[in-house]
Formats: C-alpha cells, sequence, structure tokens
C-alpha cells in the first residue's frame, strides 16, 4: 500500500472516530509529514484525497479543517488543480524529477493550488482514456515531462488541457515550452575546461538519453574543441548501471597521460565508484559533471567540478509560461540561458553555472528545425 494511502487511511479514521471534530485544524504540515514519516509531497497527496471527498478542506493562508465547516467554501468551478502528467514508457523517475515535483507542490500550496500527478500510456491515448487525474473538474492545466513525443502533446491539446512542456531542448514540439539551453552550457563547460587544460585531451562521457539532446550537447562539446584546434572524443555508453565504470576504466588504459573528462550526471556514478575507490587521481584528472548536483553525493560533490541545474527556476518558469497560456491561448517557447564562472582555487578549476530567468524564443534553433 502506496505510503499517501496509509497516511489518508489514518486520518480518515480519526475523522471518523471522532478524534478529529468537525471545525477542528489539522496539525501544521511539517508537523504531520513529520508524524507520519513521509515527505510534504506524499503528506499532501493523502490530504488531496480527503479534501476531494469532502472531509477536510484547505484554506488558503489559514490551514486544513475538518469539514463541516463554517467558513466560505471555494467555488466548484474553481480550477486550482495543475497536473504532473509522466509518460509510461519513460524510465522511473530520478532525483532530479522528485526534486521538481516537490519544488512545484511548494509553490502551488502557497498559491492556494494543488499539484496532482498522471501517468499517460500509449494505449490510452490511442482509446482516448484519461487518467483520473486529467477527469477531475478543477484541472487548471497541464505540465508535461520532458523528451515527450508529439502524439502526447497533440492528445492533452485535444482534451482542451492548456499543456506547457517542461525541459525539452531544442524547442521543437510544436506547445508551449520551456527548457535550459543545454547545448550554450556543454560549449560554456568545455570551453572552460579547454581553457584552464590547454594540454590535455578532453573527453565526453555521455548516453543517447534522448537524439536532439544528446545532440544539443554533443555540438556545444565539439564547437569549444574546434575553437581551440582539440579533436573532440565524445563516449557513449548505452547500460546506465555498469558501463559507464568500464568505459572510464577503458578510457585510462588507453591513455596512460592525463586527461579531462566531462561526464553527464545521469551517469556520473561510474566515475564517482572510481574516485572513492582512489582509482581516480582527480589531480591528475581534472573532472567536470554536468547535470543536478543531487545525483552527487554531498561527501563528494565539494571535490568535483560540479555544473548544475537551478530546478526552482524551471518550475516557476513553467507555472509563469502556463498561466500565459491559460490567458492567451498563444503557444510561446522559453529558454532558460546560462553563464558560467569559473576560478582557479589552489590549482584546481571550479565552475559554477548561473541560470538566468529564461528568455522568449521565436522557434527552434535553425539546426534544430
Amino acid at each position: 500500500m502506496p505510503k499517501y494511502d496509509k497516511i489518508q487511511r489514518a486520518l480518515r479514521k480519526q475523522i471518523q472516530d471522532g478524534a478529529l471534530k468537525a471545525g477542528s485544524q489539522l496539525p501544521p504540515q511539517n508537523d504531520l509529514a513529520k508524524k507520519f514519516g513521509a515527505s510534504l509531497l506524499t503528506l499532501r497527496q493523502a490530504l488531496g484525497i480527503l479534501e476531494k471527498e469532502g472531509l477536510i478542506a484547505r484554506i488558503h493562508g489559514r490551514g486544513t479543517f475538518v469539514c463541516p465547516l463554517k467558513i466560505p467554501q471555494q467555488s466548484a468551478n474553481n480550477k486550482n488543480v495543475i497536473v504532473h502528467a509522466k509518460i509510461a514508457s519513460s524510465p522511473r523517475p530520478n532525483r532530479y524529477q522528485e526534486i521538481e515535483l516537490e519544488i512545484l507542490d511548494n509553490i502551488l500550496s502557497e498559491q492556494g493550488r494543488h499539484l496532482a500527478i498522471a501517468v499517460l500510456t500509449a494505449q490510452d491515448v490511442a482509446r482516448g482514456t484519461l487518467h483520473p487525474a486529467l477527469r477531475a473538474s478543477n484541472v487548471r492545466g497541464v505540465l508535461l515531462e520532458h523528451f515527450v513525443e508529439d502524439v502526447y502533446v497533440e492528445f492533452l491539446r485535444s482534451k482542451g488541457f492548456p499543456t506547457v512542456v517542461m525541459g525539452t531542448y531544442p524547442l521543437t514540439l510544436n506547445t508551449a515550452n520551456v527548457a535550459f539551453d543545454d547545448k550554450e552550457a556543454m560549449y560554456l563547460i568545455s570551453r572552460a575546461m579547454l581553457k584552464h587544460y590547454p594540454d590535455l585531451p578532453l573527453f565526453f562521457l555521455t548516453e543517447p538519453f534522448h537524439l536532439h539532446y544528446s545532440h544539443a550537447l554533443d555540438e556545444g562539446y565539439r564547437r569549444a574543441c574546434e575553437e581551440t584546434g582539440q579533436r573532440p572524443r565524445t563516449r557513449l555508453v548505452r547500460d546506465q548501471v555498469n558501463e559507464p565504470e568500464l568505459e572510464i576504466k577503458r578510457i585510462l588504459e588507453e591513455n596512460p597521460s592525463p586527461f579531462g573528462l566531462i561526464v553527464h550526471a545521469n551517469i556520473a556514478h561510474g566515475l564517482i565508484k572510481l574516485y572513492e575507490e582512489r582509482r581516480l587521481d582527480l589531480e591528475k584528472y581534472p573532472v567536470a559533471i554536468y547535470g543536478s548536483a543531487d545525483y552527487v553525493s554531498p561527501s563528494v560533490r565539494n571535490e568535483l567540478n560540479h555544473c548544475t541545474r537551478d530546478i526552482s527556476i524551471a518550475c516557476k518558469a513553467a507555472l509563469q509560461l502556463l498561466e500565459k497560456t491559460i490567458e492567451s491561448g498563444s503557444i510561446e517557447k522559453w529558454l532558460i540561458r546560462p553563464e558560467l564562472k569559473s576560478e582557479m582555487t589552489h590549482g584546481r578549476l571550479s565552475l559554477t553555472l548561473d541560470w538566468h530567468p529564461p528568455q522568449k524564443q521565436e522557434g527552434a534553433p535553425a539546426d534544430y528545425d
């Protein structure tokens, strides 16, 4: 039984038994989450179930109360739920996605709105069937996960849902879209590495996540290599579990002299394992990881150059764009621009990516149409 289901059952029993009386206020959400040993996101899923059934009411700025309440009730026509839709065929949620959901849930909670989660399948799209979270009358709009196929976007639009795709780069989908400029970010990281270590060959270790996205990262890396006259050395790994470590070992065997290395965060665990086992000397082999810092344990994070995304900027931008889409019905594409700060400290290169609020784009980049 899911954690949120256990929580809502426990609270329901307290309400039915009279332990939580009508009109009484529930403890603060942080206290409830701690009591049940759950995250705020899980707790809010449980509270959302009870609220839909009319057992409790969450009043913005006041708290959560047991019904019936002698307080103004929200209109049944008030659309205050944002649905985050995930594709069933995608990998299971990683730490990046978990943080993304937590941030979205916190922002919406402060606005007096709620986050619901839906899973879309190819079969449901073919049949025109909606996930239960999308059938509710109070759904305001949908945030769709990145690397999504057009068929899912068209399905949601055909059902009348204002939709924003989060994170797809390049911006090629025919819908509102907000994304990080990964191509430019990879170029800046690669250029900094090549500038500070001009005598070392620079390898880029990645995986073919999504054709256009992987190509964008590689293009940024190759652009920096071309500007410095170095031969690009991209290595692709298809097995996320074992191959990253094996591929780094192969590079070490093939190159007895020191080299630089950029690794995508999704497959950085192989690098980290070699480092923790003292089989990779970071004094000799400068490394930069591109992606989310949450893939890297705190004990290692300070030892590696880490060029990370700012998930909070992406979440805020996606919700802003969704509201604009709801109001105007127009399709806009926003691109979050990077700026790299680099410095040498005690002979070690330190890289930091700053992300600026997104800028409106007039369509997809020309080289990815």
